[in-house]
């Protein structure tokens, strides 16, 4: 039984290291070799769970850590093309809503609606200003470019 017990110590020694080896035969004084593998087995697995556990927690951290990186292309109102960030994204909205006259909560067939009964009144084929119809064009667009990207 000694020389089992010694011969599975040898196998931790070599395994898993002399601290592992230390607790074990503390834990395990008077038990068989079959205990022995058990607990070792066990021992293993609660590594390979905390292992696991660390990885997922890392790559949560990188998915956070690229979401804070992620920027969404835009054209303006004023037609200069912009990065923004996704916390930026919500004033954008807020200020392309503004424009149109919109409340800042608006589902999308509303603001299509708004948008096409508007566009009759600043078209500048209707008498509308030429540059007050660009502005008003840029931010329903803006806005469309916002909804189908799901933001």
């Amino acid at each position: 039984m000694l020389s089992l017990g010694l011969s599975a110590l040898v196998l931790l020694l070599l395994r898993g290291g002399l601290d592992l080896a230390l607790r074990l035969l503390g834990r395990l004084q008077g038990c068989g070799l079959r205990a022995v593998q058990e607990r070792l087995h066990d021992d293993q697995l609660l590594r390979q769970v905390r292992w696991r556990e660390q990885e997922l927690q890392l790559e949560q951290l990188a998915v956070r850590q690229r979401r804070q990186r992620q920027v969404i292309a835009v054209v303006d109102l004023e037609g200069r093309r912009r990065r923004l960030s996704l916390e930026e994204v919500a004033p954008f909205r807020r200020h392309c809503c503004d424009e149109l006259g919109l409340p800042e909560i608006s589902d999308w067939p509303s603001v299509r609606r708004f948008w096409r009964r508007g566009s009759l009144h600043w078209h500048p084929d209707r008498g509308g200003d030429p540059a007050l119809w660009l502005r008003k064009r840029r931010a329903y667009e803006a806005l469309d470019q916002l909804r189908s990207r799901g933001l």
